[in-house]
């Protein structure tokens, strides 16, 4: 069987579909990983930022109240998720519906750019990194929160399997190894930690 090729429109589609059903999907990964993984990265952060691809908003609720948010995603589905999650939380967030590829702001507009799970279903990845790259202010962060290709030699096998097996469905890349993707991009890691056998990865970057 021929391999689908993904388009924004077509990702778009796929996300406004599941969208009914993406909380309680990814809430294992939550319980048992995610949450404690959010918390760290999230913590900390002060100032303007931009999350991409915000999804259904789940993590907003880690962000410092200080911060001045924005959050754009692809999906107008996802993003009411998202809307009402930040209604709950009683927390003032911009929201835009957009590519990240494009996105509407202008350069170094943004103290800290954070884009979690969401580097697996980007057409071009490498295009978004620098976009996100474009948009962050000189010697700003951007935080990844990402899953792709283990390290372990076992599980990566089972990755590439498991990916030609499912045709990448909502075009989710199981393969891709981020911290070569952001290198690709010219971006500087200050930091990388890599957690279940490999799987996710959590990069902090400095925008030189």
């Amino acid at each position: 069987m021929p391999r689908r090729v993904f388009t924004n429109e077509i990702i778009k589609d796929e996300y406004n579909k599941f969208s009914k059903f993406y909380d309680y999907f990814t809430s294992p990964f939550n319980i048992f990983l995610l949450t404690r993984l959010r918390k760290r990265l999230l913590a900390d952060l002060k100032g303007k930022v931009l999350e991409t691809a915000v999804g259904s908003g789940e993590n907003l609720k880690y962000y410092n109240r200080s911060c001045r948010l924005s959050a754009i995603d692809l999906s107008p589905r996802m993003l009411e998720l998202a809307k009402k999650e930040a209604k709950r939380l009683d927390i003032g967030v911009k929201f835009y519906n957009g590519e990240v590829e494009k996105l509407p702001f202008k350069a170094g507009n943004f103290d800290y750019v954070v884009d979690s799970l969401a580097l697996c279903t980007y057409i071009d990845p490498v295009k978004v990194l620098k976009e996100i790259k474009r948009v962050c202010k000189k010697n700003g962060r951007i935080l990844l929160l990402e899953h792709g290709k283990s390290n372990n030699t076992f599980l990566s096998k089972f990755q590439h399997w498991r990916e030609r097996r499912r045709g990448e469905r909502f075009g989710c890349a199981l393969m891709r190894n981020h911290e070569q993707l952001v290198r690709k991009a010219g971006l500087k890691i200050e930091k990388i930690e890599r957690h279940m056998f490999g799987i996710f990865y959590l990069i902090h970057v400095r925008n030189l």
